[in-house]
């Protein structure tokens, strides 16, 4: 991440799933559709996913050294809540961005509320980060959880209705209880909540199973 933007206001960057090559995606910062900069890259992350915006909640870039986080103004999320964090200023994390940049894109699904029940987290890892490889899992990028059969299984289960009601029963209980839990693997949708590698598990990590042995 080394080319200033200042000579452009277009960049194109790269951006992969696990099981695919790097797909362009351009970013013109001249766009006067949106008023926080941020938003059109995030909208760009929304096409490459296939996903309405709206339930995308955050995406997050983790360059080689610290990290960016871009919240969603456009999502169910943040008509919801006033404790997000506040757009980011425009030059504070445009000048970060820089045509050429390859990045590995990784996402979780997150529990929202009782009126939309499943919004979608994104993190954009730069390929130039140590701990990222790829072709291995790595403690931050798992190669089955970030492929696209998985990514579109998440995109299945957000505009999954059928699935609503149980999980909006849920919304109010308290985050990892038994109840949370046994609600999420009784509608086979748990697994699809984390997004890092379970080789990874630290020792003093609990793992839990997600399904019986007998389950079909």
């Amino acid at each position: 991440m080394t080319v200033n933007n200042d000579t452009s206001s277009k960049i194109t960057i790269k951006v992969r799933l696990s099981d695919e090559d790097y797909q362009d995606i351009t970013i013109d910062w001249s766009d006067e559709s949106c008023e926080h900069k941020q938003q059109i890259l995030i909208r760009k992350i929304a096409s490459f996913i296939g996903l309405p915006i709206q339930y995308i909640r955050v995406v997050d870039i983790y360059p080689t050294t610290n990290h960016i986080s871009l919240s969603n103004t456009e999502s169910h999320f943040h008509t919801l809540y006033v404790t997000i964090p506040p757009p980011r200023v425009n030059e504070t994390f445009w000048q970060r961005i820089n045509d050429g940049d390859c990045f590995y894109l990784r996402s979780s699904l997150f529990l929202l509320d009782h009126e939309h029940p499943l919004d979608l987290y994104v993190d954009l890892f730069s390929a130039e980060r140590e701990d990222i490889h790829p072709t291995e899992c790595s403690e931050f990028y798992c190669q089955i959880k970030n492929s696209r059969s998985w990514l579109d299984k998440k995109k299945e289960i957000i505009l999954n209705s059928e699935i609503f009601p149980k999980v909006r029963a849920i919304t109010s209980e308290v985050r990892w209880t038994n109840v949370w839990f046994n609600t999420l693997v009784d509608c086979n949708i748990l697994q699809y909540f984390g997004a890092c590698c379970h080789r990874y598990l630290t020792n003093t990590t609990k793992h839990r199973r997600l399904y019986f042995p007998h389950r079909g």
